[in-house]
């Protein structure tokens, strides 16, 4: 009877481990895009903002602070958790200027042509490319600094 228990027991944890094996890898493939609403919905200010600026825009990925005096963010924060490794959308190098910046206060993409330096990210695309749309958010101006090419491209 005890034999018999335990026999029972090992193949049902057998039967178990290749029903999650064929679920997780054969019906459920894109599982991890399923992820993508709980990083839209982290508080990225939990621990505060670090100065007053004249407007903060949440994001899906990330939260900024824009000055309107220097037209760029003061301060970027975001998330990285072992849950947003390994997923990865295509990179679109598309800058936009941001809509939520009042017009007199947007930077637009030509602005920083010839200048010498990179349009550096804040909160970086490869942090946060967990679907498009939060990708694609990144490479609003909003988001984008200039930067000594040296320390964009190779630090």
């Amino acid at each position: 009877m005890e034999i018999k228990c335990i026999l029972v027991g090992i193949a049902g944890v057998i039967v178990g481990a290749v029903a999650q094996y064929v679920f997780l890898i054969h019906l459920w493939p894109n599982r991890h895009k399923t992820y993508t609403w709980i990083f839209a919905f982290r508080n990225h200010k939990k621990l505060g903002e670090p100065c007053e600026t004249d407007l903060v825009l949440d994001r899906d990925g990330y939260s900024l602070g824009y000055s309107f005096e220097r037209k760029c963010a003061l301060w970027a924060s975001y998330v990285i958790s072992k849950g947003s490794i390994g997923i990865d959308v295509d990179r679109s190098n598309d800058f936009d200027p941001d809509p939520d910046i009042p017009e007199e206060y947007r930077v637009q993409p030509d602005d920083f042509r010839n200048t010498g330096y990179d349009k550096g990210h804040q909160a970086p695309s490869a942090a946060i490319d967990f679907s498009r749309k939060s990708n694609d958010q990144t490479f609003l101006m909003s988001n984008i600094v200039l930067q000594n090419p040296k320390l964009n491209r190779q630090a």
